[in-house]
């Protein structure tokens, strides 16, 4: 999940109960920070997941881009603000219909976010 979405939904990495989630390699050429964070619940489709702890950070930190004629460089727009990771989908038995735009899942046992706190990027 996005830094800012989950901000937005009140969990910032200074919130109680937020625990370092380790360096991660994001959509960019540096590695970022990431946080685990307590949510009151995640929906997707028809399921509701309770009180899941998900994997935030400033996924779209590095990727930005330089306009011709520019020197500045600027972050590129309609970034999501979730991904779902090898985590969710291992989870979960998975179609995507190409043709109707959709994707089918249920859920097919274990533990959905899967989580396990790890050091930052700057320590060691």
């Amino acid at each position: 999940m996005s830094r800012a979405d989950a901000a937005r939904l009140g969990v910032t990495p200074e919130s109680p109960g937020v625990v370092a989630g380790g360096c991660v390699t994001g959509e960019g050429k540096r590695q970022i920070d990431s946080w685990i964070g307590l949510f009151e619940s995640f929906a997707i489709g028809n399921e509701i997941i309770r009180n899941p702890r998900i994997r935030f950070a400033d996924l779209w930190q590095y990727t930005t881009y330089t306009q011709t004629g520019s020197r500045l460089p600027a972050r590129f727009a309609g970034q999501p603000d979730m991904l779902l990771g090898a985590d969710f989908l291992r989870a979960h038995r998975v179609l995507i219909a190409r043709s109707q735009r959709k994707m089918y899942f249920t859920h097919a046992g274990g533990a959905v976010f899967p989580i396990k706190p790890s050091k930052g990027c700057g320590e060691k």
